[in-house]
């Protein structure tokens, strides 16, 4: 076996775009001296408009190459940046920029370790020398990194690091390798001679180790991975897996063991299964609980149990967090001040997280400069948090934050973890506040009308009508299909079949038009790829009546459960279809078998697949007698197999029947009240 050829080894990372991070509390300028550098050079610059962020955004991204960072910055400026990063990352490339030329600032930077030294100039287009700067800078440190990796590969392979090896004679060592000595802690004097077992097994595990050694060098057992607990030197347990085979030593019969150090892989799985613990019973919650409030303490009891110090759970205003949820003690959470238009607070987790919508996580408040949030969560005991963000559908239901007493607790696995637990997590508050609203015992019903034509419908209908003035498209039913699509059933007035099929056949926003009646007036249904209005209103908890579609307007009918939620409902539709206007609002009361019933849909609790196929059997027909389709005809239209469908159709049958019969029975009065 011979080594690579290492001298021969090329490498291309000189040819790489370059990472640049622009740090500077101006962010207009900021974006301009980004934009010119990108013109310049073949850079790719990220723009942070604070230390902390800087900070954050270096540990996160090991790609940055160079930093270039305004001198005079808020509460810490360049040169307080430039000495901490030193204190991680001595080598990375860092020019400074300033407008002023105090020879005292700049022996400052130089014996902090900064690369460069950039005076400002208003007056001159300096992006050109600055980017030939950072060019220079990065060139000389990649040469200098791509040597030290080179010496570090060769040093990997010449070291040859093997298992821990030791031959054995009566539990006696007559050798040990480096690797060995390493794993136990012992060095090679003191072991030799002295009992294997004895020295380094752990007193549980020695018999059977004793006995494992020995059946194998007698032939009586195989050669087969073992495992056992190691004890190093300093009393520290490891978990091992070791193999052992008779071998011919010095003129004599001898046993060789060859062990490896498992602790962290064991560490993992140990970890790998107390996360799946914990996501069966935060999804069991989820299925158990009946109330938001049931839910959020649920989970936030789950997460305490798991490990996390401090759990908690704030819905977001229109500047502030109000918690909602504490388990593990209130003093942080009630002494944090939670505003969330920026300020001294705007880097700690959970305001960060309700500023930008992104999840946040931060290894060790220690390494974050001093600001008051850190030192109160120092004080508290917690040196690592995390913060995600409650989603669903694009509607924001809050925050979900946890902290750690020890640093860099939070690890990949977790990382993955918590993002999908609180997209459940959000999911779930969605529909019991969609089952809050269908219980409300009052009403909204009310009419939105988008005046801009952004209605996919209604430019089909200007391309297919011979009278668009006077066509019409009703839309009966809208559901999500897929991630990707939705499914819009329609009746047609005014407009010729074929005309429309054929301008929806070139329609970006259609997939596939399937006719469920040709007759008059015709129905059909349409897999389109956009996000209609009418699903944006589901996601707001309202009840959504047909949908009327001309060549002006869209008209939307809909109920909700308050005035207030009309008001959330209308800013929702108006960013994402356009200006709306309220056509009618009338408030009613429910009646009792309204509000006992609520939606037979909603209250079985089905899944996406069973409601989308009870939905399609409606819409096309399946019901009516004479049926107008068949199951088959239905699976083909949504592009599934009939078996499938049919799976899908029974179970929401049998849940919705279930549903309203058990809701039904619950209000039936008993026997001794009928009589």
């Amino acid at each position: 076996m011979s080594l690579p050829d290492l001298e021969n080894e090329t490498t291309d990372s000189s040819m790489a775009p370059i990472e640049v991070l622009l740090v500077d509390d101006n962010e207009q300028w900021a974006e301009f001296l980004a934009s010119d550098l990108e013109q310049e050079a073949d850079l790719e610059v990220t723009i942070t408009l604070s230390a902390n962020e800087a900070l954050m955004t270096l540990r996160e991204r090991d790609s940055i190459e160079c930093v270039v960072a305004d001198y005079i910055m808020p509460e810490i400026d360049g040169l307080q940046l430039l000495e901490r990063l030193r204190e991680e990352q001595p080598d990375l490339p860092f020019i400074f920029l300033t407008g002023q030329g105090s020879e005292d600032i700049a022996s400052r930077a130089i014996k902090a370790g900064v690369s460069d030294y950039f005076r400002k100039d208003p007056s001159v287009d300096q992006s050109s020398l600055l980017a030939n700067r950072i060019t220079q800078a990065v060139g000389q440190y990649r040469l200098q990194r791509d040597l030290e990796e080179s010496e570090e590969r060769y040093r990997t392979i010449t070291e040859q690091i093997w298992d821990g090896i030791v031959i054995l004679r009566d539990d006696r060592v007559l050798f040990c390798n480096e690797r060995f000595t390493e794993l136990t802690g012992y060095d090679e004097t003191n072991l030799d001679g002295a009992s294997f077992v004895g020295t380094v097994i752990h007193p549980d595990d020695r018999n059977v180790v004793d006995e494992t050694i020995r059946d194998v060098g007698q032939g009586n057992a195989q050669n087969d991975v073992f495992e056992a607990r190691l004890v190093t030197s300093t009393e520290e347990v490891r978990d091992c897996e070791y193999t052992t085979r008779a071998i011919p030593f010095e003129n004599d019969a001898a046993t060789a063991v060859s062990i490896r150090d498992v602790t962290e892989t064991k560490r993992r799985q140990r970890d790998l299964k107390r996360e799946r613990e914990l996501n069966r019973s935060v999804r069991a919650a989820l299925v158990r609980s009946r109330t938001r409030e049931e839910l959020e303490r649920e989970v936030t009891e789950l997460l305490s149990d798991f490990g996390y110090e401090l759990a908690w759970i704030g819905e977001t205003t229109s500047d502030s967090i109000d918690p909602r949820i504490i388990v593990g003690g209130d003093r942080y959470v009630d002494e944090l001040q939670l505003s969330t238009e920026g300020g001294i607070n705007a880097e700690e987790p959970s305001i960060w997280t309700a500023r930008t919508g992104d999840p946040q996580f931060i290894d060790d408040f220690e390494n974050m400069f001093p600001t008051e949030w850190r030192e109160l969560a120092i004080d508290c005991g917690y040196r690592s948090g995390a913060a995600l963000p409650l989603r669903h559908d694009d509607v924001f239901y809050g925050i979900l934050a946890v902290y750690h007493a020890e640093p860099n607790a939070i690890d990949e696995r977790e990382r993955e973890l918590l993002p999908e637990l609180s997209e459940a997590l959000a999911f779930a508050i969605h529909h019991t506040e969609i089952k809050k609203a269908l219980s409300s015992p009052t009403v909204v019903e009310a009419e939105l009308e988008l005046a801009e034509p952004t209605h996919y419908l209604t430019d089909l209908l200007s391309k297919s009508a011979s009278d668009p003035a006077a066509a019409e498209i009703t839309v009966e039913g809208t559901h999500r299909y897929s991630e990707r699509l939705s499914m819009q059933y329609v009746t047609l007035s005014g407009i010729p079949l074929d005309r429309f099929l054929d301008a929806a056949e070139t329609h970006s926003a259609i997939e596939e038009t399937t006719i469920i009646d040709d007759g008059d007036p015709p129905r059909i249904q349409l897999s389109i790829t956009e996000l209609p209005p009418e699903l944006t209103l589901t996601t707001h908890a309202a009840v959504v009546g047909p949908s009327s579609v001309t060549a002006e307007r869209a008209t939307l009918s809909l109920e909700l459960p308050s005035r207030g939620s009309l008001s959330d409902v209308v800013e929702a539709i108006e960013r994402k279809h356009g200006a709306v206007s309220t056509r009618s609002k009338i408030a009613s009361e429910r009646s009792d078998d309204r509000i006992e019933l609520g939606s037979p849909i909603n209250t079985a609790e089905l899944t996406e697949k069973q409601a989308a196929a009870l939905r399609a059997a409606y819409h096309h027909g399946y019901y009516e007698r004479p049926r107008k389709s068949s199951a088959a005809e239905i699976a083909d239209a949504l592009g599934v197999a009939h078996s499938t469908y049919l799976q899908h159709l029974r179970t929401a049958q049998q849940k919705v029947f279930s549903s309203i019969y058990r809701t039904s029975a619950d209000a039936q009065p008993d026997a001794a009240e009928l009589s």
